[in-house]
């Protein structure tokens, strides 16, 4: 647990007053010895020093020491934002040159629809329209229609090690559980073996026999 200045001025101090800006130290100082030994500053040239914060568990304490003061609203640096040249700029802040010389290049796209991808060709008209769509349905559609698709190719060798594996508890925390996995999954690893060194060879002999493909 964290205690920092606020949390010692309402619900240690029970103060209901706003808490002032630098008084950190001084209401610290309402519940413990700032001048004890742990409180000192430390390191190269006393650099840490604590700033208003602690740590506990209920029984020891940790008291934080760092080189920065700390300050719920740090100071915002006044630095005016640098303009970038090569930016690309917003077809809204576009001048008509600019537009004109586009025509031809644009494809539009509303980033307020909810759709992954909705694109509309910049000749596209109410009567005749030329759009791309393509939403989160789409993509999970396309894939559980993979994942099917692969679980129906698989081999029924590959299909058969499956259900076996999903008889054990692969996460079980029972030592006796966890053995009967591993001495299936050992029991299964040599199928698993022989289906990958023949679809290997099988590749290998798809590649020999198309060597002459031109790319």
């Amino acid at each position: 647990m964290t205690l920092d200045s606020k949390i010692i001025h309402y619900h240690v101090l029970k103060s209901k007053k706003n808490i002032k800006t630098g008084s950190k130290f001084e209401t610290w100082g309402a519940v413990v010895d700032l001048n004890k030994k742990a409180f000192k500053h430390q390191g190269f040239q006393k650099s840490l020093r604590f700033q208003g914060t602690l740590e506990t568990d209920g029984v020891g304490v940790s008291i934080i020491k760092q080189n920065t003061d700390t300050s719920r609203k740090s100071p915002k640096p006044n630095t005016e934002k640098k303009v970038d040249g090569n930016q690309t700029e917003h077809i809204e802040g576009l001048g008509q040159a600019d537009l004109k010389s586009t025509e031809g290049k644009c494809v539009l796209i509303d980033p307020g629809r909810r759709d992954l991808m909705y694109c509309m060709k910049e000749t596209s008209t109410v009567e005749e329209k030329q759009t791309l769509i393509f939403t989160k349905n789409n993509r999970s559609k396309c894939s559980r229609h993979f994942r099917y698709l692969r679980k129906r190719t698989q081999p029924f060798v590959v299909q058969k090690v499956e259900v076996i594996l999903s008889r054990s508890e692969s996460n079980s925390v029972n030592l006796k559980k966890f053995v009967q996995y591993i001495k299936t999954r050992a029991l299964v690893k040599t199928l698993c073996t022989n289906i990958m060194e023949t679809r290997q060879q099988s590749l290998k002999k798809y590649i020999s026999l198309n060597s002459n493909l031109t790319f």
